[in-house]
């Protein structure tokens, strides 16, 4: 009787083992506009970079700071050969600040990208 409840809860156990964890997959998905084009911002929760794709190309950035203070969530990267500083805002506003020398030269608006199956993103903390 011993073993048979070992192996009946041996099989569960294994399975829930197997069972990939929702928050570590979870990723956010934006998108952003600006006056030549329309894009989408994909991070994945806990991640070190970003992706940006566009109808005509795919960059990822490699994030160098991640703002999670105050119900905030914001992504700082910059851009490849000594480019803008790029700050990605995904809470509590949605939105894309570039800047060069401190100075914000061109903010896109974003708006969350919402699928039917999707649950709402966890607090920040």
């Amino acid at each position: 009787m011993k073993d048979l409840c070992r192996r009946a809860f041996a099989i569960p156990c294994f399975l829930v083992l197997l069972m990939p964890s929702s928050v570590s997959a979870q990723s956010i998905s934006m998108i952003c506009e600006n006056p030549g084009r329309e894009y989408q911002v994909t991070y994945k929760l806990g991640s070190r970079e970003f992706k940006v794709d566009s109808k005509i190309s795919q960059t990822r950035y490699q994030v160098s700071d991640v703002e999670k203070a105050q119900g905030k969530l914001i992504l700082t990267a910059q851009a490849p050969n000594g480019g803008p500083i790029i700050r990605v805002h995904l809470k509590p506003y949605n939105k894309i600040d570039y800047s060069v020398g401190g100075k914000v030269f061109q903010t896109d608006g974003c708006y969350l990208e919402k699928h039917e199956e999707e649950k709402p993103m966890p607090p920040v903390s």
